[in-house]
């Protein structure tokens, strides 16, 4: 059972460089980050009439007309509004850059609020000021256990903030509780923090989702895959979503840390045993890259982008077939990787006489998840082209779960549904990045 370290940044001893405290705090920082990606943190210059002020302010933010909160744009990619999602419809949020500075707050707040909101620009402003301090000091250690802190300042200077408040409904009757979709973070070093209401799980590195509770005081430090790429993969960038249980609206408010510039591994963290996984790229170009539908389904975003080789050797993205039954062959060249259950990719060697037969998302749903719908990519390695062909079966009908699969220990998992109309569904961009299409679409 997974459980987040939790690491306190309220005694000022711990807080003082260079002193015995600060080089053991720093280096539970770094390798909390090393294992999970993240930690909670202590943190009690948040007083509590602030903490309170800042979800009272998100409150009244997410009670404006809708017609003034899609008004949050931006010209960079993904730092606007977003919300009604039919896939997650739970989910709505609004984000600003250079959040820590008066110039950042007021732009924002003269389009949400035109005769001004005083009261919502102070706090904010003071809230985003303080989760930046927080920020600056998580990366001074990790800089500094690494022994690569002569490369701080140039990194301070291209470091710039994104705030996003967030706000996850408590889901209807019959309604999806999937708040938010399974995903890393895009930036370098994520501050989040939310209102008493839970839900937000993590992904660790050996597969296993796990639930993250906060006390009121505490905040999620989490790298981005701007920091693993930087660590040369030493940091990890963990998967994590926000799943709603209950009757209680979660709003929450993350302070991303985003270069205006190149992110270079340095030198220090490449050898023998760590070859460079990542040419320098830059940080903002990578968010757009990743704010295109087509690439949200890539597993790793980040290594499509920037993989040391000059070209990707990803055949097709990790996904599952939609189909009943699929049966494939291939010519004499291997590339076929799949996902077992406990999460490990395998390679399949095939001769000439052999063929792939594989259950899809209709099987699994008709056997009440006996049958395992498994992920499945294709990487190329050699200088020869692949040829495949398949045969997939589709039933022009309802796929409904026999009642013989339903018991006290297996009870029913997925609605009846239109096969082909799920195909539909599956279709759409927007689609494509769920972890579990066939759940979104059909799940109990």
């Amino acid at each position: 059972m997974h459980k987040l370290p939790t690491i306190n940044f309220t005694n000022k001893r711990n807080l003082k460089p260079g002193s015995t405290s600060w080089l053991a705090t720093s280096i539970e920082a770094t390798r909390s980050l090393e294992e999970y990606g993240c930690f909670i943190a202590e943190f009690d210059k948040v007083t509590p009439e602030l903490n309170d002020a800042v979800f009272k302010g998100l409150q009244d933010l997410f009670d404006l007309p809708i017609e003034v909160k899609v008004q949050n744009k931006s010209a960079k990619p993904l730092y606007g509004y977003v919300g009604q999602i039919p896939f997650i419809p739970l989910y709505e949020s609004m984000g600003f850059d250079y959040s820590n500075t008066p110039d950042g707050v007021k732009s924002f707040v003269d389009v949400m609020w035109p005769n001004e909101n005083e009261a919502f620009s102070a706090t904010v402003l003071a809230y985003n000021r303080l989760a930046a301090e927080l920020e600056e000091m998580v990366t001074r250690m990790v800089f500094e256990t690494y022994g690569v802190e002569k490369y701080l300042d140039a990194h301070r200077k291209m470091v710039t903030y994104l705030c996003r408040g967030m706000k996850y409904r408590a889901p209807e009757k019959n309604e999806t509780n999937m708040g938010f979709v399974p995903h890393t973070d895009k930036d370098f070093i994520t501050v989040l923090h939310q209102n008493g209401v839970n839900g937000l799980e993590v992904k660790a590195r050996d597969g296993q989702w796990f639930t993250v509770e906060l006390k009121p005081s505490s905040y999620i430090v989490m790298s981005g895959d701007g920091a693993m790429a930087w660590s040369n993969e030493r940091l990890y960038s963990p998967f994590h979503r926000v799943t709603m249980n209950g009757n209680e609206n979660r709003y929450s408010i993350a302070q991303f840390s985003f270069l205006e510039g190149i992110i270079e591994t340095p030198k220090e963290f490449v050898d023998e045993e760590h070859p460079l996984l990542f040419k320098p790229f830059d940080h903002l170009k990578y968010l757009e890259f990743y704010s295109r539908p087509e690439n949200r389904t890539l597993e790793s975003a980040l290594k499509a982008y920037s993989p040391e080789k000059n070209e990707t050797n990803m055949g097709f993205v990790p996904h599952t077939d939609k189909d009943f039954i699929t049966v494939l062959h291939q010519n004499g060249v291997n590339g076929l990787e799949v996902k077992a259950r406990d999460g490990q990719w395998f390679t399949v060697e095939l001769k000439p006489s052999s063929y792939i037969v594989m259950s899809g998302d209709g099987a699994m749903a008709w056997s009440n998840e006996r049958l395992y719908s498994p992920f499945h990519r294709v990487t190329m390695n050699g200088n020869e082209n692949r040829y495949s062909i398949a045969q997939f079966s589709f039933l022009e009908g309802i796929i409904e779960t026999p009642k013989e699969f339903v018991d006290e220990e297996h009870p029913l998992l997925f609605k009846p549904f239109d096969h082909l109309k799920y195909l539909e569904f599956y279709s759409r961009p927007e689609n494509r990045t769920l972890e579990s299409a066939l759940k979104a679409y059909c799940g109990v």
